[in-house]
């Protein structure tokens, strides 16, 4: 949000300095400039449309293929924080610090992300729907401590909050 203020604000004083000065705008209509600029502010509008959400700002969702290895994000669910390091995004392998309070985490642990999962009701016979690769807000997470293997796979309840952390 805020690369986006930045970059809105830039493309205003280029505009604002070619509307103003006299004689950039007689010289400008003679050599094409304010086509030239407005081609300019409409890219970099488009480009600063296209950034990615800033530092801790929610998002709904998350597919981890996207995501850079080392990128870091926050999870919320009713019962803990987790802070995620992402390893490598094709796997899923991240490490994971939880905390019941939000202020004191635990050790950072080995964790292999499967994906978001729908909330089980255990008597209705209902499947669940594991959507691979990625972590949605209201569904909980699939994962394995230090494998994928399904004795060491576990689940969270369903995620309230995601949000991205600047590097």
């Amino acid at each position: 949000m805020v690369f986006s203020q930045i970059l809105l604000a830039t493309v205003e004083l280029v505009l604002g300095l070619f509307c103003t000065s006299e004689k950039l705008r007689s010289q400008s209509v003679q050599f094409g400039v304010p086509t030239m600029v407005c081609r300019l502010a409409i890219a970099l509008l488009a480009l600063a449309y296209c950034v990615p959400s800033s530092a801790n700002e929610p998002v709904r969702s998350l597919q981890l293929s996207k995501l850079t290895k080392q990128q870091s994000f926050n999870i919320s669910t009713a019962e803990r924080q987790y802070q995620v390091k992402l390893v490598d995004p094709l796997t899923g392998e991240s490490l994971v610090k939880s905390s019941i309070d939000g202020e004191t985490y635990g050790p950072a642990e080995r964790m292999f992300i499967v994906g978001a999962l729908s909330e089980r009701q255990p008597d209705d016979g209902a499947i669940s729907v594991v959507f691979m690769g990625e972590i949605r807000e209201g569904m909980c997470i699939e994962w394995g401590k230090d494998s994928l293997a399904h004795k060491n796979r576990g689940t969270t309840t369903p995620v309230r909050t995601i949000s991205l952390v600047e590097r």
